[in-house]
């Protein structure tokens, strides 16, 4: 063979070499930075609709303490009128996440927030449930026992979720026990 020809071979057979032993990083990197874009929304959703259901329940107080004359009829207006437009950016920014979902995605969280319902209904607010699978838990869980994932620990006045070391809960300001932001830090350590 003439050296151009060899080189050329050589060329190609190195380029081929590169693309082999390059493309399982470079596809880990786009993967990884998927996975970290798909936890931030996670992060983002779980904390929305925890934002969504104080929202909520806020506005049901605040009825009721018109109802049982608490509130004069213009505060009342003001603060739903305030609740409401803050629920409305809220389901908003909802609705943009959601559209970035899958359908499976989707009917997934709609199951895992029926199942959220129906222990707490049956519970009586006691119990807590997988944020993974659904499966209903005793309050005192730090893994699910149907597939293992980690339980976000709840605000007992909100039942918003709470990160490890949070002293105060983000959804209404209520105090954690140092017991209950403990074992959330413990149940982290323990999972890394």
């Amino acid at each position: 063979m003439s050296s151009p020809v060899l080189l050329l071979v050589a060329l190609v057979l190195a380029a081929f070499v590169a693309v082999y032993i390059f493309y399982p990083v470079v596809r880990a990197s786009s993967l990884g930075r998927r996975y970290l874009r798909e936890a931030a929304e996670s992060d983002r959703l779980a904390e929305l609709l925890a934002r969504r259901d104080a929202i909520y329940q806020a506005i049901r107080d605040l009825d009721f303490d018109r109802e049982t004359g608490k509130l004069t009829a213009e505060d009342h207006q003001i603060m739903r009128a305030r609740l409401t437009a803050e629920g409305v950016a809220v389901l908003q920014e909802l609705d943009r996440l959601l559209a970035l979902a899958s359908p499976e995605e989707l009917e997934a969280q709609i199951e895992r927030e029926v199942a959220a319902l129906r222990a707490r209904r049956e519970g009586g607010g006691a119990r807590q449930v997988c944020p993974e699978c659904g499966q209903a838990l005793p309050q005192d869980a730090r893994f699910c026992v149907a597939c293992g994932a980690m339980v976000q620990r709840r605000c007992p006045a909100c039942d918003a979720p709470f990160a490890a070391g949070d002293r105060y809960c983000r959804a209404c300001g209520a105090a954690l026990s140092t017991s209950q932001a403990s074992e959330a830090v413990h149940a982290d350590a323990d999972r890394g």
